[in-house]
């Protein structure tokens, strides 16, 4: 029997100042699987995933969850000189869970420390986060987000700022953790060929949505539906998707 969707996004349209920003979007995601959003700038990427989790209102369409969704934004970030350790940013998101009034126990705090020894920066438990290269920010990111005990992962471009072998094994991290847990993931990302690498399904957007299919049927016709210019510039500087399509 096929499970039902956690997430349901039907005929999902948004306007700021008088224009389109996104068109009739409709698409679910079935629980376990890692969807990639891909397309150009201001094709309305990051504006879906605020709708979807709730921080963009006013728009038209139904958005149906039947989940809890952990959140990663595009590089927002902490002030740099706000004093506060790693642990304490993880702690953020049990909190969420389980409310301000309950004091941490050392085994709270135990466990903060395993989940950023998990993404890979444990050693940097006490460490104020104005020290954290781009990488090391964006694995504390996905850790606070881990500790809500999401059953949907929604990442915007969590890669950003990070080197290539960085990129690598932070979406090994992510493939890691859904697979673990049998959770699901959200992703929009610029790189091409680490998302269709790495997730079960692409979704191609710009303003509305041109297509919703397995990785690998994903094809350059596809791409260039939504990558209406400079698309043999994109595809030659993008190492990864001519790898994946000499296959």
């Amino acid at each position: 029997m096929k499970s039902a969707p956690i997430l349901e996004v039907s005929q999902i349209s948004y306007q700021k100042h008088g224009h389109d920003i996104l068109r009739d979007i409709s698409f679910s995601l079935l629980p376990g699987e890692f969807a990639g959003i891909i397309g150009p700038n201001g094709a309305g990427k990051s504006t879906l995933l605020r709708i979807i989790v709730g921080e963009i209102k006013q728009y038209t369409g139904t958005v149906r969850c039947s989940c809890k969704i952990g959140y990663v934004p595009q590089r927002k970030e902490f002030q740099r000189d706000f004093p506060i350790k790693a642990r304490e940013v993880v702690a953020m998101g049990m909190y969420q869970r389980r409310g301000l009034s309950r004091v941490f126990s050392q085994n709270d705090w135990e466990a903060c420390k395993r989940l950023l020894d998990r993404v890979g920066i444990g050693e940097l438990s006490e460490e104020p986060i104005g020290f954290f290269s781009g990488g090391e920010y964006q694995r504390l990111m996905l850790a606070r987000a881990i500790a809500y005990e999401p059953d949907l992962l929604v990442l915007d471009e969590p890669e950003a700022g990070v080197d290539e072998m960085g990129k690598v094994s932070f979406y090994e991290l992510l493939t890691h953790w859904r697979k673990e847990q049998q959770r699901s993931i959200l992703l929009v990302s610029h790189d091409i060929g680490l998302v269709l690498s790495a997730c079960d399904t692409i979704m191609c957007l710009n303003k509305s949505l041109h297509c919703h299919k397995d990785a690998a049927t994903v094809s350059t016709e596809d791409l260039q539906s939504v990558y209406t210019e400079d698309f043999d510039i994109l595809i030659k500087g993008n190492r990864h998707f001519e790898k994946e399509h000499q296959r």
